[in-house]
């Protein structure tokens, strides 16, 4: 082989080395963007899920501090609040992205074990609480004009103005609107 043919073989494998590279990169670089728009696809579809879940959240009315209450260390897992949240779920109109994330995640909550039961039942209240529901976590309050709008009473006695209440169980409330009124009780 002449020193020539040396050179053209050297500079086609160079060539074709540089063109196998620029290959790679361009399919790793392909790869990317689509893992990228996936991930863009999956954040926007969550947050109109949390934007419908919002708008529709007193449809879940009774069963936030029964959640609440069930996620706290040590505490039991329930089915039943997990299927009458399926339920509601399933009977809601115009909230196609919320059911399309939990619709699924829901089902067949009867057959979870303790630990997958309070797994679903930590990332459906972080969820929750990401699309704007709030619990307030006042302790006891002075009786006025708008406690009833936030709470009522166990036995259904009124409780004086002017009188100090114990929080027996919490309101819940997204932006100015409660949408799971608390319990109080006379101290």
């Amino acid at each position: 082989m002449k020193e020539s043919d040396n050179g053209m073989i050297k500079t086609v494998l160079i060539v074709v080395g540089g063109v196998a590279v620029a290959a790679g990169a361009a399919v790793a670089g392909y790869a990317i963007y689509k893992k990228l728009a996936q991930a863009k696809a999956e954040e926007l579809e969550l947050q109109r899920a949390k934007e419908e879940f919002a708008a529709n959240a007193a449809a879940f009315s009774g069963l936030y501090e029964p959640l609440y209450k069930m996620s706290k260390s040590g505490s039991k897992f329930r089915a039943g609040i997990i299927g009458d949240w399926s339920v509601r779920t399933e009977n809601l109109e115009n909230a196609e992205h919320y059911c399309g994330v939990w619709k699924e995640k829901l089902k067949e909550a009867s057959s979870w074990d303790q630990e997958q039961g309070l797994a679903v039942v930590k990332e459906l209240l972080d969820f929750v609480w990401d699309a704007g529901v709030c619990r307030d976590d006042t302790e006891t309050v002075i009786v006025d004009g708008s406690t009833y709008k936030k709470y009522g009473t166990i036995d259904g006695e009124l409780i004086e103005a002017g009188s100090e209440a114990r929080v027996k169980s919490a309101f819940w409330f997204i932006e100015d609107k409660i949408v799971e009124k608390g319990v109080i009780g006379i101290i």
